[in-house]
């Protein structure tokens, strides 16, 4: 087997045949999640920028100090909260332009959404809507230029983790596309056996070598089967040296949001976290919120909705609703209701298939509905019922769960939890019409169930606001 060496590396790492690219051929969907460091750092350059905000607004303004220290703490505990939600603390790799605009958008949305109504309930408050204004188009004219600047600093002062990857197959090349769109990970070395490599960076290591010297500073095993028992031998003893060791699950999910179904083993999914319904205290809870928000909404968009059924019975021949069998948890079938967007008669000798793109059966009231996402409105109603609820995977017809189950692996693990009316997939990934869609949506479903909190469901539900207000992902 030919073997080269990269030439950023300074310590001898051989690697094997998988080309570590030039550049990061990343696919749409990837993801890479900002590590904690960076995190903080961004957290507190955020802060710096809407205080130095708050004190130019207030002097423009002539507003009483106290006043301005009372904005001053609303809006140091309110943006943080809203850049977080709407994603800004999510991406870690060199995003469009356009894109980071519209997340800075949708937080100022949700900044003025939190510190209006405060500061028209809260009397104490006194938070002039002058002094907000002018606040929100400051931190939109100054923030994208701190954070470019933040960028370039980070890159400077944060060297990326070097990381050895222990696979020659599928796993481990993906894992190394994955990692070459981090700014915070740089792979160093692909072993294909794991013997030879990581033998000289233990001896390394037990000689009291550095390990950005030496050039690794974890091992992540992106092997699949069964490992041989001289690698076995050595990541113990890279182990015991200070070389930490973990296998593809853990970086990937970190980097991406999402749980490689490919890679997974039969006995990881038997004894990892996470693949559990709720606790009964925790499915009470997430229930009445469910039922809460649910009234909410049905009262505040019920003249809407009215409206739109209206016009949906004028645009085209047939039902208002369409009401369709669906799968939820625990594989039960229940129906589902949304408004009509497509012809009565649209499966008439086809049966279930997926919609395309610029599908002729769709109305075209129902284009515009699709659009907007307000098809699935009536779905508050199951919701109510219990058979959905706000957040979870999104329900599929019994007709694509039989197809689905026998070509993607572990796709029964999707219906562990209700399915939602928006969920993790639905926001991170545009509208499925394949198996490979299917199999990718279903990696970003078993994220969120793995690591499903309030908290999480909140800024799904926040994502889902930014994916209404740019139109994205619809079909």
């Amino acid at each position: 087997m030919s073997i080269q060496e990269p030439p950023s590396v300074t310590a001898k790492v051989t690697v094997a045949r998988i080309a570590i690219p030039d550049r990061a051929e990343t696919p749409p969907a990837e993801r890479y999640i900002m590590t904690l460091p960076r995190k903080v750092v961004r957290v507190l350059a955020d802060s710096a920028v809407v205080g130095w905000a708050v004190l130019v607004s207030a002097w423009l303004l002539d507003v009483r100090p106290e006043t301005g220290l009372m904005a001053t703490v609303v809006l140091l505990l309110t943006y943080p909260l809203a850049f977080y939600l709407s994603g800004m603390y999510e991406i870690d790799v060199r995003v469009s332009g356009r894109r980071t605009l519209q997340r800075l958008v949708m937080a100022s949305v949700l900044v003025a959404g939190i510190a209006a109504p405060l500061a028209y309930l809260l009397d104490s408050l006194r938070l002039p809507h002058a002094l907000l204004l002018s606040v929100l188009a400051l931190v939109m004219l100054v923030h994208p230029i701190c954070n470019q600047a933040l960028n370039w600093v980070m890159h400077v002062s944060l060297p990326p983790l070097r990381v050895a990857i222990v696979g020659s197959g599928e796993a481990a090349e993906a894992l190394v596309r994955v990692m070459k769109g981090s700014r915070a990970h740089e792979v160093v070395a692909v072993c294909a056996d794991g013997g030879t490599t990581l033998r000289r960076i233990v001896a390394s290591r037990r000689s009291g070598g550095d390990s950005l010297r030496d050039g690794v500073e974890q091992i992540i095993v992106a092997v699949t089967g069964p490992l041989s028992q001289e690698t076995l031998d050595v990541l113990l003893e890279a182990r015991t040296h200070g070389v930490p060791v973990t296998d593809i699950i853990p970086p990937y999910e970190a980097l991406t949001g999402r749980v490689p179904v490919n890679h997974l083993t039969k006995e990881w999914v038997a004894f990892a976290s996470g693949f559990l319904p709720h606790r009964r205290f925790e499915a009470k809870v997430k229930r009445l919120v469910d039922i809460g928000a649910s009234l909410a909404l049905l009262l505040l968009f019920l003249p809407v909705g009215l409206v739109l059924a209206l016009l949906v019975r004028l645009d085209s021949p047939g039902p208002v609703f369409h009401r369709q069998k669906r799968v939820g948890a625990n594989s039960r079938v229940f129906e589902i209701i949304k408004f009509r967007t497509m012809r009565a008669d649209a499966e008439r000798g086809t049966g279930a298939v997926w919609a395309v793109r610029n599908d002729t059966r769709i109305t075209r009231l129902g284009k515009w509905l699709r659009l907007s996402r307000l098809d699935e409105f009536p779905q508050l109603v199951n919701v109510l019922r219990g058979e959905m609820s706000l957040v979870g995977p999104r329900p599929e017809r019994p007709e694509f769960v039989r197809l689905l189950a026998e070509r993607v692996p572990y796709y029964e693990l999707r219906h562990l939890v209700k399915p939602g009316i928006t969920g993790w997939a639905q926001v991170c990934y545009p509208y499925g019409a394949s198996v490979e869609d299917a199999r990718i949506k279903l990696e970003y479903d078993l994220y969120y169930i793995r690591h499903r909190t309030p908290l999480f469901d909140l800024r799904v539900m926040a994502k889902t606001l930014s994916v209404l207000l740019f139109a994205q992902g619809s079909r």
